[in-house]
This record gives structure tokens, sequence and C-alpha cells, in this order.
């Protein structure tokens, strides 16, 4: 998990954010036409959002649907309900939902959490596999090998150099696999007589305690792929008041700290009291969601923050913008391997802009 955490981190350093071009569709579609091209990184959020043209560098897109049937030159992160690649990714996929296709061309790995993932038949990934949910079909050629961790992983026609599987089933209609296959599941491997597999065959069913981890590994990495999303999205959309609230953070850490403990966990206590009157019901149902809101705005703020101070370690300045937010949310994520003493930079981070947002909502409840 930590090589891809800090793969991704690298790939992203690569490309300066200045080089880049956002697009925001609150609550329509967003389309690049065919024939169209985006020279630099492209960071799409849209309800919708298809991509018939060329981006010539990395796509970040959040949205209910995605739909690549172009080209992207670089990486492909996405996070959405539906995903479907039709087109060519230049180099990795990283996608996060409850359902992706692929039927075109990767050159590079695939690295997806979700409930299901169909490789048809007609696609060439040159990479790896790696697949963390429920089922994953494969009807088309992987170059490299497959990982699942999941319930059901079968190949109807498919290929693939190699099976590292941990899961419940596998089955092998028609499969090529030209090298080893391991699996550890709950029943035997099923295959049919045109299924052809060049290397060993190993079941390892004394190492089944596994397996019931294994969706857990799915829900981390969906997990970290929407994190990214919320935080790239919070420095574009709110990058000006992202980069006051830092500010406030870093001039008072011990009142803004102190005031996100104290509120922390007085916001509940006072809406559980309020909601046990009728007439405090709703002001107390106002307030938990109020409070949830906050909750998520501060996690994310977090990792702006830490970005920052990183940025002021090393370039001897504060700044906020894509490239050290992502610095600080990929240093939290990495903290949160760390045992016992990890998880304390980013709580502190969480409580001084939770204190930070308590005292602007207070400024503007006492202007109003």
């Amino acid at each position: 998990m930590k090589k891809y955490l800090l793969l991704i981190g690298l790939i992203l350093f690569a490309f300066p954010v200045s080089a880049a071009q956002f697009i925001h569709q609150k609550d329509g579609s967003y389309s690049l036409k065919e024939g169209d091209t985006i020279r630099e990184d492209a960071y799409i959020g849209a309800k919708n959002a298809s991509i018939d043209g060329t981006v010539e560098g990395d796509v970040y897109a959040g949205g209910n649907e995605i739909k690549i049937r172009g080209s992207v030159t670089e990486n492909l992160f996405a996070a959405g309900k539906t995903i479907s690649l039709s087109g060519i990714a230049g180099h990795n996929v990283y996608a996060a939902g409850q359902t992706m296709e692929i039927a075109g061309a990767v050159h590079g790995d695939v690295i997806v959490a979700g409930d299901t993932l169909t490789i048809r038949e007609g696609a060439v990934i040159d990479g790896e596999v790696f697949f963390f949910g429920n089922e994953l079909h494969v009807n088309g050629e992987v170059k490299g090998g497959v990982h699942f961790f999941g319930n059901a992983l079968t190949f109807n026609n498919g290929k693939a150099a190699s099976i590292n599987m941990h899961g419940n089933t596998l089955d092998l209609i028609a499969a090529n696999i030209s090298g080893y296959v391991t699996y550890e599941a709950s029943r035997e491997l099923s295959k049919d007589n045109a299924t052809v597999i060049g290397g060993a065959v190993t079941k390892s069913p004394e190492r089944m305690d596994k397996v019931k981890d294994a969706p857990m590994f799915g829900f981390n990495i969906a997990f970290f792929l929407m994190g990214l999303v919320m935080v790239m999205l919070a420095v574009w959309l709110f990058g000006k008041e992202a980069a006051g609230f830092v500010m406030d953070a870093v001039a008072r850490p011990g009142r803004t700290g102190v005031i996100g403990i104290l509120a922390l966990i007085a916001i509940p206590i006072v809406s559980i009291i309020l909601m046990i009157t009728v007439i405090g019901l709703p002001l107390g149902v106002l307030l938990l969601l109020t409070y949830g809101i906050l909750l998520i705005a501060s996690s994310v703020l977090a990792s702006i923050l830490v970005g920052a101070v990183l940025a002021k370690w090393i370039k001897k300045e504060y700044i906020v913008d894509y490239k050290w937010a992502f610095a600080g949310f990929l240093v939290l994520t990495i903290l949160d391997f760390v045992p016992l003493m990890g998880w304390i930079p980013g709580m502190i981070a969480f409580l001084c802009m939770f204190g930070v947002l308590i005292l602007m909502l207070e400024k503007k409840f006492h202007k109003n």
C-alpha cells in the first residue's frame, strides 16, 4: 500500500500545478468533444463528465458518471458511481467507484477499488491489474499479473501473465494464463478444458483468515481517492478562503486547537439535549448536520494546513495550492500507517481547522 501511495505522490509532483485546466460544472455535464485537445493536466468536477477528445497530461475527474472515450496521454484519476474507459490511457489508471468498465487500452497499471470491474473483450492492459472489491470480470488481455482481493474473480476468454487471488471463487472459462495461478478461496478453482495455464497452480486454504479482511483494502483505496478529490476540489473552489483559514490556524494554533477540542465535545452533547425537547428538536437536528459538515470540512482543510506548513519549512513561506495540498494529504495518509503516534499530527491539524471554522461561524453570527 505504501508503495502505491508514494507512487501517486511522485507522479503528481512530476507535473507543475500551474499547467492545468480546471473545469467545474456543479449541476450539469462536461464534455470534451472529439477533435478538441487540452494541452495540460485537467481537473474535472461535474455530475456527468465525458472525454471524447485528447488530454495531453493527467486527468483528475470526479462525478456521478465518467466516460473516457478519447485519449489521456498520462495518468487517469477517477472517482464516481460509474466509470468507463473505452479510449486510451497513456499511463496508469487509479479509480474508485461502484462499477468500472475498461474496453480500451491502458499503457500502464490499473488500480481500482469498487464493487465491480469488467475488462471487456478487446481491451488491452499493458501493466498489472490490482482490484479491491466484489467482482472482477476479465474478458480482455492483461499483459501483466492480476492481483485480486474480494469476492469473485472470473476469466471468460481473458488473458493474463499470472493470477494472485484472495477471495471466495475463481472461475476460468477459456482463459489463457501464461504463468502461475496462486489463490486463496473458499472453494476449489473452477476451470474448463479450454483453459490454458502455463505455470504452477497453488491453493493456500490455511490463510483464509486474510480473505475476510480483503475488502478493507478496497475501502482504504476508495477513501484515499475520494479524499484526494475532495482536497483538490477544496483548493480549486475555495482556495482564497482556505488560505485565510490556514493563516488563522498558524497564527493562533493554541487557541484554535483548544476551541476545536471543546467544540468537538460540546456540539454533540448540546444537540442531544436539544433533541430531547420537542421545541428544540429541529435546532438539534440542524446542529448535528452542521457538526457533520464541519467534521468533513476540517478533515479536508487539515491536509491543506499540513501542506502549507511543509511549504513553510521547505520554501520559507506558507503556500496554499494543489501541489502542497496534495503533499499534506499524502503525508497524513502515510503517517496513518505509523503505529501509536502516527495519528497525532493529523489530529492536531484537524482540531486547529475545526477551531478556525467555529471562530468563523461565531464571527458571522455576531456580525448578523
